[in-house]
């Protein structure tokens, strides 16, 4: 149920979008990457980004917001 959400969209300045997305946790999960895809409805979207890191647990009732900033030059 965490493995994809639709993120909101702002601009920040100049040639910068910013993507946000918050995770609401209803069990114990643990999560160690995060991207961005061009579709969330499509069987096979395309990933335009993707990072991954060290495993962090979350339990139920705790939330995770991912922020990407992405600069186009």
């Amino acid at each position: 149920p965490y493995a994809e959400k639709e993120a909101s969209c702002s601009y920040q300045s100049d040639f910068k979008a910013v993507f946000t997305a918050t995770f609401e946790f209803t069990e114990t999960v643990t999560i160690s990457e995060s991207g961005i895809f061009n579709d969330t409805k499509t069987a096979s979207p395309d990933m335009l980004c993707r990072q991954t890191f060290t495993g962090k647990t979350y339990s139920s009732g705790e939330s995770l917001e991912i922020v990407w900033t992405i600069t186009i030059s």
